[in-house]
């Protein structure tokens, strides 16, 4: 009788969490957890949880050591009933599939990205609504597959590391930030070296160049010991007002859809003695709000030197700036486009080289400004400059002294306190006189 009920809500479609012991997705997993929820429907596409469990959890995939993986972490959470039949993010409610792997051993890129691919090609999975999480090992492998390539982190919409294993490689955190791939790490906070993942992965994420959009985040728990996932996957725990599914489902990746702005053509070329000219071509716009234009010496640290509307047009149009202060030597530009929702996308980085008879001449950026002015001063002389910020009737508000140490100088000053309108900008040495006005936002 008991399994001729089971049979029948088999057919149903009810919620159900069952071991799928024995099954070849890879040689390093040969079984799993699967969760489904009440009313899986084929013809339905559903957001997914790919769940990796710690070293401790290790095992062959038989039935057995699947028991294991269903003590702890986001598949005890399901097996003991507290996980939410459904979540509502926005007003909008959703039903989570969820797997959960077991791993012979420490997965390898490559059985990570089997289970991944198993999962989409055997369950029926909104591909832009796939999230990652694990603790310990599990926390490791999941900022190890996204940090692996763009084509991996492009795969996931969010990642959710708990106490994890690895300390990010800067190629690693570049790739995430680059993805703009959302992550909230969590850890106890007496969690020792995993702790120290927790807070320095972060921060490795968030110093890239450049930065995510939303940058990482993590939230360390007031416990001592290795562990924090029970209580991360508990859904009376929130991080801002949100369960960690309610955080997840914030957020999509958008693969299968159009491109807001498609380039038919960019280019950056000399366009006179001391002149860089960067053109660019859109054969669509679709949800696109405004280019920003990036310049740099070294190719790694960029800033903004002017920001251009776009015109949404449909067919495109043709868009171009004259950079009339390029440095002497190397000079690297890079396209950003803004969407209106904020979303940023970066195209490649152009290089133009400029003799070095390139004229002396003062840049500011951005015009208008907001917290941070930077600026690029061409000029032979070195030695001590001073930079003095005045208002429009003249009057000297702040002054600063700086050491110019090579002909092509940079530096960044600091205006959070000064209040919006316009001013003007001077640096002064002995044989420099550059003046500049600009505006404060």
């Amino acid at each position: 009788m008991c399994l001729m009920q089971t049979m029948l809500c088999s057919v149903s479609h009810a919620q159900s969490f069952t071991a799928r012991a024995n099954v070849p997705v890879d040689p390093g997993c040969n079984g799993f957890w699967e969760y489904l929820p009440a009313g899986y429907n084929t013809n339905q596409k559903y957001p997914l949880i790919i769940a990796m469990h710690g070293l401790g959890e290790d095992g062959s995939g038989s039935l057995t050591d699947l028991n294991v993986v269903a003590g702890t972490g986001l598949p005890y959470i399901i097996k003991t009933g507290k996980f939410p039949s459904s979540h509502t993010v926005n007003g909008v409610t959703w039903q989570f599939v969820v797997i959960a792997p077991q791993f012979t051993t420490n997965p390898t890129m490559a059985t990570m990205d089997a289970v991944y691919n198993y999962c989409l090609q055997h369950y029926s999975v909104d591909v832009n609504r796939v999230y990652m999480t694990g603790y310990s090992q599990g926390g490791g492998g999941t900022a190890y597959y996204v940090g692996y390539g763009s084509s991996y982190a492009n795969k996931i919409a969010a990642a959710l590391p708990i106490a994890t294993a690895v300390t990010l490689d800067p190629t690693f955190a570049q790739t995430i930030a680059t993805a703009n791939l959302p992550m909230l790490a969590t850890d106890n906070s007496g969690d020792g070296w995993y702790t120290s993942n927790t807070i320095a992965n972060t921060t490795t994420i968030n110093s890239s160049n450049p930065a995510p959009n939303p940058r990482a985040q993590y939230y360390l728990f007031n416990a001592t010991g290795h562990g924090g996932w029970n209580e991360t996957y508990d859904p009376t725990f929130t991080f801002n007002g949100l369960t960690v599914y309610q955080w997840m489902l914030q957020f999509q990746r958008n693969g299968s859809a159009a491109l807001p702005v498609v380039l038919s053509a960019y280019t950056a070329e000399l366009s006179g003695p001391f002149a860089v000219t960067v053109s660019w071509t859109t054969s669509s716009e679709i949800n696109n709000r405004s280019f920003i234009l990036e310049h740099s010496n070294d190719g790694v640290s960029f800033y903004a030197i002017d920001t251009i509307a776009g015109t949404n047009q449909a067919t495109g149009h043709t868009y171009s700036y004259t950079d009339t202060h390029p440095s002497a030597g190397n000079n690297f530009y890079r396209l950003v486009q803004v969407d209106f929702d904020g979303k940023t996308t970066y195209f490649n980085i152009l290089k133009v080289a400029v003799a070095n008879t390139v004229q002396n001449g003062l840049r500011i950026s951005p015009n208008p400004a907001g917290s941070m002015l930077q600026l690029q001063l061409n000029h032979p002389e070195t030695g001590d400059v001073q930079v003095i910020l005045s208002d429009m009737q003249g009057r000297t508000l702040r002054s600063w002294k700086f050491n110019k140490s090579t002909p092509v100088w940079q530096q960044t000053l600091q205006l959070g306190s000064i209040a919006a309108g316009s001013y003007t900008l001077q640096v002064r040495g002995t044989t420099i006189l550059e003046v500049q006005q600009f505006v404060k936002q």
